[in-house]
């Protein structure tokens, strides 16, 4: 069967929402996309596979090249048939950016026809076929898309295409590509089936963008780190933390501003950047507690500006001294939440002292 269908996923590429499956025979529902072996993968608004199917060619997919068997899966609320794939290669912003990177050689075709049963996705048929491709040409400064008749109609509402082989790039050995269409090839030449929700898929990258605010807060913080640990405050506790460049971290909870009142042990260990989503920082942070068990917790590293609602919470704390303590216009107001954690339980700290430039 599908064995080659990506089980690890690239820092959060994941999106599913419901839809009504009203895609015909020539058009699809877009539901959902994911990855396996993206480049930069906890920075979605980079290279995810959605901006595949955007209609730009200034954006695009691209693979890490030490990832193993890299692919990416598009998800479909319709089971539909096409006869053609049309693909923009390599990051066809120009033709310096195309020829810098590696460009798709040879790919993997799988389309599956999947069912939802009591919440367990059936795959129902499978077909697969290798496809080549040559590197993108360009006239005037223009990427010409290159579109491939297939050797019979495919149909179902999964796609999955693996990248077998590239074609080297001048500076970079990660492979990109611009754009991907399924249709049909007429008299007239390719037929593009159209998306019916292009709007969700807008949107989605646009999530992707508010994630990157978040991401480049919390470099923000590494930075600050790197003057000693970074004060987060809550209810009168004052929360220590570091996150540094190669990934470690520290914790440290104190009553007040006095350190041998502490209320929780020091912490140290490796984090890891799961993802950056609209909702923040996703921080898986692994490390031994004082019995000597090893522990993995989730935390949300966030951004807050004015009209959300930790943003709002915050202002409606401080009162009438918001605008004496904190000026959005100078500084970042960052929040981490544990997330149910072992360390601490479900808890918000804040911090509105790290500087904007």
């Amino acid at each position: 069967m599908f064995s080659n269908f990506p089980k690890k996923l690239s820092f959060s590429v994941l999106f599913i929402f419901f839809v009504h499956c009203s895609g015909g025979e020539k058009s699809f529902v877009y539901i959902s996309a994911q990855s396996k072996g993206q480049l930069n993968g906890n920075e979605p608004w980079r290279y995810s596979p959605e901006f595949l199917l955007d209609g730009k060619v200034s954006t695009g997919f691209c693979s890490d090249s030490k990832a193993l068997e890299p692919s990416f899966t598009f998800r479909f609320g319709n089971s539909f048939q096409f006869k053609a794939l049309e693909i923009t290669n390599g990051l066809a912003k120009s033709y310096a950016t195309a020829s810098q990177n590696c460009q798709i050689k040879k790919i993997k075709l799988t389309v599956l026809e999947e069912k939802v049963s009591d919440g367990v996705s059936k795959v129902q048929s499978e077909d697969t076929i290798t496809l080549d491709f040559k590197p993108v040409s360009f006239a005037e400064n223009v990427p010409i898309p290159e579109s491939i008749a297939l050797e019979k109609n495919f149909r179902g509402n999964t796609i999955n295409i693996e990248i077998l082989d590239s074609h080297k790039g001048s500076k970079s050995s990660d492979t990109c590509l611009s754009e991907i269409r399924f249709g049909e090839i007429n008299q007239a030449g390719f037929l593009a089936y159209p998306i019916q929700n292009q709007e969700d898929i807008r949107r989605r990258i646009l999530n992707f963008e508010e994630g990157s605010k978040h991401f480049f807060a919390f470099r923000k913080l590494m930075v600050a780190s790197e003057s000693g640990t970074v004060q987060f405050l809550d209810k009168g506790v004052s929360f220590s933390v570091f996150f540094k460049p190669d990934e470690t971290f520290s914790f440290g909870e104190t009553l007040g501003t006095n350190p041998d009142e502490a209320s929780q042990p020091n912490i140290q260990g490796k984090y890891t950047i799961l993802t950056s989503t609209k909702e923040g920082v996703e921080l898986s942070l692994n490390y031994f507690d004082a019995s000597g068990v090893e522990r993995s917790d989730t935390w949300i590293f966030k951004r807050a500006n004015a009209g959300d609602d930790d943003y709002e919470t915050f202002k409606t704390k401080l009162g009438t001294s918001f605008s004496e303590v904190f000026d959005p216009k100078a500084k970042y107001l960052l929040f981490l939440k544990s997330q149910n954690t072992t360390y601490l339980g479900d808890r918000i700290f804040y911090n509105y002292e790290i500087p904007l430039k």
